[in-house]
């Protein structure tokens, strides 16, 4: 199985950062955050790389996993259809629970557990966080530039 993580790795984000900086964790206003994701760019390379896979193995191979929480399932399945040029209904996402703001890094390790992490192949990951944690369970992780400017 090859995993995507979708925010910095294949959607620009740099537009919805307005809703972060200079906001801790218990006041961002996530569903503003990621209802705004409709907007997001495609980052070319990671659209790129995730349609060379796509071409390659069979859609049930692939999985997108994302901190994102289920508020926004709808946008981010026809997000990811336009960008990847693929039938929606047969993408593969797990998202958070809505109103589940467990780190991400937690939230991606639980279901690396799940799926098994010998059953993982490949993961393009952004987060220096989340690349740690697949790298701990021997998962090869390909860490992008997510282009954001938290700064």
């Amino acid at each position: 199985m090859i995993i995507f993580d979708i925010d910095g790795v294949l959607a620009d984000t740099n537009d919805r950062e307005k809703f972060l900086i200079g906001k801790n964790n218990s006041e961002v206003d996530w569903e503003v955050f990621f209802q705004d994701a409709i907007n997001d760019l495609p980052l070319p390379a990671g659209i790129l790389v995730a349609k060379a896979i796509i071409s390659y193995l069979p859609q049930t191979d692939i999985l997108f996993l994302t901190a994102r929480d289920e508020t926004v399932r709808n946008i981010t399945i026809n997000w990811l259809s336009n960008q990847l040029q693929i039938n929606p209904n047969y993408i593969d996402l797990k998202m958070r629970a809505k109103g589940n703001y467990i780190e991400s890094v937690k939230f991606k390790e639980k279901v690396g557990l799940e799926i098994g992490f010998g059953n993982i192949d490949l993961v393009f990951e952004d987060n220096p966080l989340i690349v740690d944690m697949w790298r701990k369970h021997n998962v090869v992780c390909y860490q992008t530039s997510s282009g954001m400017r938290l700064d």
